[in-house]
């Protein structure tokens, strides 16, 4: 398979690229809406620097829609996913956009990333370019894989929706759990492309917030070994590390303290694979530490007793999410991956579904931001992960009861934009801290924004 072209994703059904007839897309108004099909379309660095991570979001993510469409589809219309690789190349996420909006004629474009792409993406998404007799407004984006502020800004509220925190929230309770654990000196190692810089200013506005300026700063250059960068931090009087790394290097990083005899603890983003990176640790024979590794995170932690993950790992091995082999990144470590980026794709899948439902048999751009503001709008009390992760799994929002479901259970088990922080423990497992270790997150200056 030329990886130009479609991975059409068709759930319950197989692998298709084609979808419904032309003379049923006659009879709908909407683009990507017929009486049998919603199409979906995506681009994504699946062979980039990324690749593992953004393949475990994609089978997440496709798993569930899949699962989906076999259980009867929305409101009876199967969900098509178009898939597209820009590789290491952003740039192609620009042309590959336009031809899922003008040759797929895509509802919607979901879990577009990452930053780089998405920042390329980003000012086409404000007025319609793709179609020389306009069809929408302009197109729709929900999901992204990155964080990056202008992705939030108020402006673009009705034709993006972000399931995961934005850079300066992440941050922001990142950097705050720093602080209440008297790590007042902090550094920073950031990766010279957009989710490295994006991630840099998002560290150095909370730092400046929490009163804690970053003491010195050191970028990498993708390609390049990440020794100079740590002997460059090496020398500077600070108490934590923030690596805003890809996850390999990370891995670098931490093999470079542990032979150099300078374990100084590592604070990361949620843009590094957790599970990849203990795992890597472990291939190098790194499994016992004696170095502290903090993560942010925008999904629960991979507990055994978690509800969600415990559905992703049952439906991921009842079927392989139809993901051929030749898009799995070769240095891909798992055989049947569950990871956090895999959790995050399955969960936005979630959350898309749950607001196509609530935008009712006669979809369109305007009635899905609706339902989408419905679900945002929910307490986020009841929509958080439960403390202990064996307690609560009975109220699972998608597992109606004999009685048909209740108000509880149409809410999303997670509520998105939430931050966890989890550290990693003996096993190659994250631990979350629990709700009083975390510090309240101030909100970023877009809701801040937003909700005066």
């Amino acid at each position: 398979m030329n990886r130009r072209r479609f991975l059409g994703l068709l759930g319950g059904a197989g692998c298709v690229g084609y979808g419904a007839p032309a003379s049923l897309w006659a009879q709908t108004r909407v683009p990507g809406i017929s009486p049998l099909e919603i199409r979906l379309g995506t681009s994504l660095g699946l062979t980039g620097p990324e690749g593992p991570q953004v393949y475990d979001y994609l089978r997440g993510f496709v798993t569930q829609l899949d699962e989906t469409s076999s259980q009867g589809g929305v409101h009876e219309r199967r969900l098509t996913l178009f898939a597209l690789d820009h590789g290491a190349q952003p740039q192609r996420a620009v042309r590959n956009v336009v031809s899922l909006l003008n040759e797929n004629e895509v509802f919607s474009l979901v879990a577009l990333g990452s930053t780089d792409a998405l920042l390329r993406v980003l000012p086409l998404l404000s007025r319609n370019r793709f179609h020389a007799a306009p069809i929408t407004p302009d197109p729709l984006l929900f999901g992204a894989w990155g964080g990056a502020q202008a992705l939030y800004e108020p402006s673009l509220a009705q034709r993006i929706f972000c399931f995961r925190p934005s850079f300066e929230l992440e941050m922001d309770v990142l950097v705050g759990q720093l602080i209440a654990e008297g790590r007042e000196r902090p550094s920073l190692c950031y990766s010279l492309d957009a989710t490295g810089r994006a991630i840099q200013d998002a560290v150095t506005s909370a730092a400046t917030r929490h009163g804690c300026p970053v003491v010195a700063e050191a970028a990498y250059a993708p390609g390049e070994s990440v020794d100079k960068a740590w002997q460059h931090l090496r020398s500077e009087p600070t108490d934590t590390v923030i690596c805003a790394l890809h996850t390999r290097q990370v891995a670098e990083w931490v093999e470079l303290c542990q032979n150099r005899s300078w374990p100084l603890p590592v604070a990361l983003p949620s843009t590094v694979g957790g599970e990849l990176l203990l795992a890597d640790l472990a291939q190098k024979g790194l499994e016992s530490l004696d170095q502290e590794i903090l993560q942010s995170r925008v999904v629960p932690t991979l507990d055994e007793g978690d509800p969600e993950a415990l559905a992703l790992r049952e439906l991921t091995r009842r079927r392989d999410a139809n993901l051929s082999e030749h898009w799995r990144p070769a240095e891909h470590v798992f055989e049947h991956p569950l990871t956090a980026a895999g959790l995050e794709g399955f969960l936005t899948a979630k959350a898309l579904i749950r607001a196509l439902e609530l935008a009712g048999p006669e979809p369109d751009a305007e009635l899905f931001t609706a339902a989408w503001s419905r679900t945002r709008e929910l307490e986020p009390e009841a929509m958080s992960p439960p403390e202990d992760p064996l307690e609560g799994t009975s109220s699972d929002p998608f597992t109606e009861s004999s009685s048909g479901p209740t108000e509880a259970q149409r809410r999303p088990v997670f509520h998105p934009r939430s931050v966890i922080l989890a550290r990693a423990v003996a096993g190659g497992k994250w631990r979350r801290l629990s709700t009083s270790d975390t510090p309240d997150p101030d909100p970023s200056p877009a809701e801040r924004s937003t909700s005066t």
